[in-house]
């Protein structure tokens, strides 16, 4: 549980909108603990067990030549489907949370 006087905050938007920019100057300015949910989620479609899972439910195309995630294509395919894909994020920055 986050105490009282902790806040989290979420940054959203679109690509190229200031969220990297407003993080970093509240890191480096402020000292406020920055949980960068893409960095997350880059080690997240990079486990080799969750390839496997992905071309299981999405089909070859998913994957490289070297069995590595197809990113763009991945992305095509998961991103208008609503919630698809946001457990394993939402567990782990869960857990960054916690042991903050």
């Amino acid at each position: 549980m986050v105490p009282p006087c902790q806040r989290i905050i979420g940054l959203t938007g679109g690509i190229a909108t200031g969220k990297s920019l407003l993080a970093a100057h509240l890191s480096d300015r402020h000292g406020v603990p920055i949980l960068d949910a893409d960095h997350y989620a880059r080690q997240i479609v990079d486990s080799p067990t969750i390839g496997e899972q992905l071309m299981h439910r999405y089909g070859s195309a998913v994957l490289n030549h070297d069995r590595t995630v197809n990113r763009p294509r991945l992305a095509e395919l998961i991103f208008p489907v609503t919630g698809s894909g946001h457990g394993s994020m939402i567990w782990c920055i869960q857990g960054c949370v916690i042991a903050c």
